[in-house]
């Protein structure tokens, strides 16, 4: 495990210390700043994405707030499909530019966010809490001060974040110690760093699959192809041999397919492309761009599968409307 890890560490340094990686990336963050998209966001654009947000985040969680149910029950929609809380954030994410300026947006934000942590859904929201805090960090000059109060703010999120999973588990007593405690025990970073640890066992005693789970990546991304009974590589074939709870590191597709080569190849692939993807400054790579630090523990902790339908339909489907700025009339 420290192995592949170190592999992946190498990696992200090499990246960050021998691209223009971070240059590019402070271009399109300039090039696209809140103030010069705010201006193009229209009333009908605004009206229509913060309906979406808040209908999305009605159909992902169609219970009370604070309403107790089952693990499974947790997942049910009010209407068929498994990305609603991705429109949600992609909604949410299109809207940012007016946040500043909008109570409607405001309101928006304030719903939704509330929507889904009392209906125990952390991660999320976690990831778009961490994009709000690396852009305000990318705009401000890091003084002690500011960085003294993102470690505050920082605390507090993880505090409230720590009580809605403990709730969300059945624990009724809850005290200030425990939930510090969790700095030192995270229920989700253990049950990642098992599935990663039964992967690296996986790979000393089953055969690779070879290319097999990039298959499925691709059947997965055309709706008529997907296999509804399977979530993704884990259920496939962790889950027939070990005890599973569910989700993929970011490193057990790369080591189930081809091994310590996957390890080697297929997350400088991944880092390759958005390198790729951040050469040319256009406005729809902002907003791709965006969503993959907003959901960067989606598919760290739970594979590439959970963020695919977004970037290839999700987003299109949002930017052409935001685009062609299409009048949508309300009664």
């Amino acid at each position: 495990m420290s192995k592949y890890l170190l592999i992946l560490n190498l990696s992200l340094l090499f990246w960050s210390m021998f691209t223009m990686f971070s240059s590019r990336e402070d271009d399109l963050l300039k090039t696209y700043s809140f103030e010069a998209l705010e201006k193009n966001n229209s009333r009908q654009f605004i009206n229509f994405a913060c309906l979406v947000a808040i209908a999305c985040s009605i159909i992902e969680f169609p219970r009370l707030p604070f309403t107790s149910v089952s693990s499974a029950a947790r997942f049910a929609t009010l209407l068929p499909g498994t990305g609603w809380n991705h429109l949600a954030l992609i909604a949410m994410l299109f809207l940012l530019p007016s946040l500043k300026h909008s109570k409607q947006v405001k309101w928006t934000y304030i719903f939704v966010i509330f929507w889904f942590l009392s209906h125990g859904e952390r991660v999320d929201m976690i990831g778009f809490l961490i994009l709000l805090l690396f852009l305000y960090l990318k705009n401000h000059k890091i003084t002690i001060s500011t960085l003294i109060k993102s470690i505050v703010v920082a605390l507090i999120i993880f505090l409230v974040f720590s009580y809605i999973g403990e709730r969300r588990g059945g624990a009724d007593n809850i005290t200030l110690g425990s939930l510090f405690e969790k700095l030192f025990k995270q229920n989700t970073a253990s049950d990642v760093g098992y599935v990663f640890n039964i992967s690296c066992d996986y790979i000393k005693k089953y055969p690779l699959t070879h290319g097999k789970l990039l298959i499925f990546y691709l059947e997965q991304i055309i709706p008529d192809l997907a296999i509804p009974s399977v979530q993704n590589c884990g259920d496939i074939f962790l889950g027939a041999r070990y005890a599973y709870p569910g989700g993929a590191y970011i490193l057990t597709e790369p080591l189930l397919d081809f091994g310590v080569l996957g390890v080697l190849i297929i997350p400088n692939v991944y880092l390759g492309l958005i390198y790729m993807f951040l050469k040319n400054k256009r406005q729809y790579k902002f907003y791709v761009y965006i969503f993959l630090g907003a959901t960067v523990l989606r598919y760290v902790w739970y594979g590439m599968e959970y963020i695919e339908t977004a970037l290839v339909w999700f987003i299109p489907f949002f930017y052409y409307l935001y685009h062609k700025r299409v009048k949508v009339k309300f009664s």
